[in-house]
């Protein structure tokens, strides 16, 4: 399961690293009201109403700081429009004006980490934790990032540093977890969701993790009382349904589990486990037909899903 992120300060999308003009006179070229917009909090403009605006900040000249934080405000609105592209080149911009400010670069570090740029990331986040040693998000996004470069034990480290600076940070149980379940560590993994659980109750992903912890360790009631209660919090849930369906057969209990599986996939058609789990199902159940037409559907999806 891909590990979980979240931005320092929010992001600002520009087409493209921008030049900034010479500072002239505080406000000599400033739209007052396009500031007023650009720098209002964020609850109250509309995304595109303040990439506008401060878009006028930014062309308008002026101080290099008040530039800077029109960039990281229309970062935060690019960002909110799904355009993480022109996020990454406002704080680009950003970091071009001020370089010894450690949150642009922790911002483009997670965005850079989303984008698939896991080099750039570490990067990114490695500038921003010398810049400011106590930024728990940025060593969280380093973690991320090593763990998809085949560094485990770096982003293990990392997250241990992480937690440490905030014990608080839910994500980043949830995602030392993630790192643990896949070294075979289940007893960690297991304690780091049970964490992520207390401190983020709304999420279902942990609860869904811990259960395929229980589940690899035989506790197959428990591990469906934590499904049950991911599903109650996200009732479309398909991979916690698809994964109550497998305990149930293991339980002997086949319609219901065939129930269980025909949901998941009616929510996610392009779910290959699932075509695979009800395949199995199907055969140990007499219908042959029927298996074999899960597993042609999971090759479509996958060739490799079912092994």
């Amino acid at each position: 399961m891909k590990a979980m992120a979240w931005l320092l300060g929010g992001a600002v999308l520009a087409a493209a690293p921008l030049a900034v003009a010479t500072p002239t006179l505080p406000g000599a070229h400033e739209d007052k009201r396009a500031a007023q917009v650009c720098f209002r909090s964020r609850a109250v403009v509309a995304p595109a109403a303040r990439v506008a605006a401060c878009g006028e900040v930014i062309v308008g000249g002026g101080p290099t700081d008040r530039i800077k934080r029109a960039l990281v405000a229309r970062a935060n609105a690019f960002l909110a429009l799904g355009d993480s592209a022109r996020a990454i080149a406002d704080f680009s911009g950003a970091i071009d004006i001020d370089p010894l400010d450690p949150g642009p670069f922790a911002d483009r570090a997670l965005l850079r980490d989303n984008a698939g740029d896991h080099k750039g990331a570490v990067e990114d986040a490695t500038r921003a934790i010398a810049l400011r040693p106590s930024l728990a998000a940025a060593y969280s996004t380093r973690g991320n990032a090593r763990d998809v470069l085949g560094d485990h034990l770096g982003a293990l480290a990392d997250y241990d540093k992480a937690i440490s600076l905030d014990p608080n940070f839910g994500l980043v149980f949830f995602n030392r977890g993630v790192v643990h379940g896949a070294l075979g560590q289940d007893d960690k993994a297991a304690a780091d969701y049970a964490e992520a659980i207390r401190l983020m109750p709304a999420n279902p992903s942990p609860l869904v993790n811990r259960a395929v912890i229980r589940m690899r360790q035989g506790q197959l009631d428990a591990a469906l009382g934590d499904l049950d209660r991911a599903i109650k919090l996200k009732p479309d849930m398909a991979i916690a349904i698809l994964d109550r369906g497998l305990i149930l057969d293991v339980q002997g209990k086949g319609e219901e589990a065939r129930r269980a599986m025909d949901k998941a996939l009616a929510l996610q058609p392009d779910l290959a486990a699932g075509y695979c789990a009800r395949s199995k199902l199907r055969r140990k159940m007499g219908d042959a037909a029927g298996a074999d037409e899960d597993q042609a559907r999971a090759a479509k999806i996958d060739p490799k899903a079912c092994g």
